[in-house]
C-alpha cells in the first residue's frame, strides 16, 4: 500500500490555508457584499462615478479595518463581559446541528 505522507512544512501549510477557508467562509455571510451592494448603489445614484468609486473603496477599507480588529480583540471583549463563544454561536445560530 502506497501511502503519501505530508512533511512537517506540508502539514503546517495545509492548516493554515483550511482555517483562512473556514475564516473567509465564516466571514462572508457577515459582510454579505452581495446584499449590501443594492443598498450602497441606490443611496449612492446620484454620485458621480469618480466619487462613487472612492466611497466604495473607502467602505471596504473600513469594513477591512473593523473585521480585523474584531478579529483581534473581540474574545478579549467576550472575556471581559464573561460571555463564552458558545453563548455567541447559540445566538447567531452558528450550532444548528447540536440542537436537534
Amino acid at each position: 500500500m502506497l501511502r503519501y505522507t505530508l512533511s512537517a512544512r506540508g502539514n503546517a501549510l495545509l492548516e493554515t490555508a483550511k482555517n483562512i477557508l473556514l475564516i473567509l467562509s465564516a466571514l462572508f455571510p457577515i459582510v454579505n457584499p452581495l446584499g449590501g451592494s443594492p443598498v450602497f448603489l441606490a443611496l449612492t445614484r446620484d454620485y458621480p462615478r469618480a466619487a462613487r468609486r472612492a466611497l466604495a473603496r473607502q467602505v471596504a477599507v473600513n469594513s477591512f479595518l473593523l473585521l480585523i480588529a474584531s478579529f483581534l480583540v473581540g474574545t478579549h471583549i467576550l472575556n471581559f463581559f464573561g460571555i463564552s463563544i458558545p453563548v455567541v454561536q447559540v445566538g447567531g445560530g452558528g450550532p444548528r446541528g447540536h440542537l436537534q
